[in-house]
């Protein structure tokens, strides 16, 4: 069994506290990929192995700093993310299979980001992301062109932290 009952219950539960449009991120070997099966709004890694989208990849690498930095909150109201699902390890997670998600390692009190928790099942919690200032540019886009740039050159194979792929 990959999720046990009380994991699948709290996914669940998400469809109950969102509102339609908004998705759901957290790294996908923790419990993150099946949260669109059973909550019923999109996730932002629905596959196992780093993003190849340049903003997702980027937010997975700085969630936690996503009050502080200016772009990791644009990538997140991009995104629309407005909860993250973080837990135990349930399938092949590896240093190198870790390292894309690093920025969904959350500190013992979650509560320091800004987080608040909706509930915890099995070997998942689910936390609503709290609020973020990011420069709205002038186009009314959230992340400048230039800063689209910068996320590819992140997102680049050459860029990779030590044990990060990026499949191509």
């Amino acid at each position: 069994c990959v999720i046990t009952p009380g994991a699948q219950s709290l996914l669940q539960k998400l469809a109950t506290v969102m509102q339609p449009g908004e998705t759901i991120a957290g790294n996908p070997f923790t419990g993150e990929i099946l949260a669109a099966q059973f909550a019923g709004h999109d996730v932002i890694y629905p596959t196992w192995g780093p993003s190849k989208d340049p903003t997702a990849a980027y937010l997975a690498l700085h969630f936690r700093e996503y009050r502080k930095d200016r772009l990791a909150c644009a990538a997140l109201k991009e995104l629309k993310v407005a909860v993250i699902v973080t837990g135990r390890t349930f399938h092949a997670e590896t240093p190198a299979n870790h390292a894309p998600y690093v920025g969904f390692d959350l500190p013992a009190d979650p509560s320091s980001l800004g987080l608040t928790k909706i509930g915890s099942g099995g070997r998942l919690t689910a936390y609503r992301v709290g609020t973020c200032n990011s420069y709205d540019g002038p186009s009314g886009r959230l992340i400048t062109p230039g800063q689209e740039a910068m996320f590819e050159q992140l997102a680049s194979p050459t860029n990779a932290p030590p044990g990060m792929a990026i499949a191509g």
